[in-house]
């Protein structure tokens, strides 16, 4: 017991019983401030509830940095399903320009084939009739053309949409460079149930209708 203590008794400031109590307070003090006591009030008290806070934090930001990068990528899906067919529309129209210019310089090569060399007679009146793009179409000759057309000598081809009649040469040269505008002409043209037979399957124009 200290000297202090000893004097505070002999003076009867104070009795064992106080002093007894100041002492369990001051251990008390001290339990208190010593870290790392649960209840103490120390640090290691007051840190429990900062790191729950902490780890609450860090799951939210994850959290939300999973979201980001789902709606990220969910929209570079979209951009690239745009880009992509962007692309195919493009193709398709460069590709349609192309088949435009293709179709335009081999009527140009046509046109050239057949200068000077069609046959067509204004004044024809016989209809000779062939299958073309599954239809029934026609072309007017004279007597001596359909003769002709039936035994080979001349030949019919579409030239811009139009039956035009050719020399067997021309045809030819015509049908090596456009071979998809030469109708069937089916050799001698059928007449009575034979033509039924011929034609049967094709469409025939409204013009052709009796």
């Amino acid at each position: 017991m200290g000297s202090l203590q000893d004097q505070l008794l002999k003076a009867g400031l104070i009795d064992q019983d106080r002093l007894a109590q100041a002492e369990q307070d001051k251990q008390a003090r001290r339990q208190q401030r010593r870290p790392g006591k649960p209840g103490s009030g120390g640090h290691a008290g007051k840190s429990g509830p900062k790191t729950a806070k902490k780890f609450t934090r860090k799951a939210e930001h994850q959290k939300t940095d999973k979201k980001h990068r789902s709606d990220s990528d969910l929209a570079a899906a979209y951009r690239a399903k745009a880009n992509a067919e962007k692309r195919d529309k493009e193709f398709q129209k460069q590709k349609k320009i192309a088949e435009q210019e293709a179709r335009r310089l081999r009527n140009l090569q046509l046109d050239k084939i057949v200068e000077g060399k069609l046959l067509n007679d204004e004044s024809a009146e016989l209809p000779r009739y062939f299958n073309y793009m599954g239809k029934v179409r026609r072309i007017l000759v004279t007597e001596a053309q359909l003769k002709a057309i039936n035994a080979g000598e001349l030949g019919i081809a579409v030239l811009r949409s139009r039956p035009v009649l050719l020399d067997q040469p021309t045809h030819q040269e015509y049908a090596a460079l456009a071979p998809d505008l030469i109708p069937d002409i089916g050799g001698e043209e059928p007449s009575g149930d034979a033509w039924d037979d011929q034609y049967k399957g094709f469409e025939v124009p409204d013009d052709l209708r009796w």
